[in-house]
């Protein structure tokens, strides 16, 4: 779904907060940014529809947003810029896996996809990437 520019804004800034803080975000602290010009109830209210859409999350009751999977994934898809990997990049990434072992290569390799269904492992510890080639690690 596509989502109101103020939405995307919101849903911007609450991943950024929370990425910073590991705390759950508030209205009232997202409505002294100075990205939001809007009120706080406004801004609860806009959260309280990113959580119906499944972007947003509460951990308990009285708790701030947190995003969900899903809101990562649109932040992901839609509020980055985009960058292309050159060949020395994914050399990178895939030494660094090596160091890290194979349950981070495919966690890694999933974000370079962006979709989890596009990096698997075998039993092998291979772990292979669309549209890449399979890399033995």
């Amino acid at each position: 779904m596509e989502l109101d520019e103020r939405k995307r804004v919101i849903l911007k800034t609450v991943i950024n907060a929370y990425i910073r803080t590991g705390e759950p975000v508030g209205s009232k602290a997202l409505a002294g940014m100075e990205d939001l010009h809007v009120s706080s109830a406004t801004i609860r209210n806009e959260m309280s529809d990113l959580e119906k859409l499944g972007y947003l999350m509460k951990p308990h009751t009285s708790a701030g947003r947190v995003p969900s999977g899903e809101g990562y994934r649109y932040y992901v898809m839609n509020a980055l810029h985009a960058y292309h990997l050159t060949q020395r990049d994914i050399d990178r990434l895939i030494s660094d896996a090596r160091l890290a072992g194979i349950r981070n290569a495919v966690l890694m390799a999933a974000f370079v996809c962006r979709r989890k269904e596009d990096a698997r492992h075998s039993r092998r510890s291979t772990v292979f990437i669309k549209p890449f080639r399979a890399k033995r690690i």
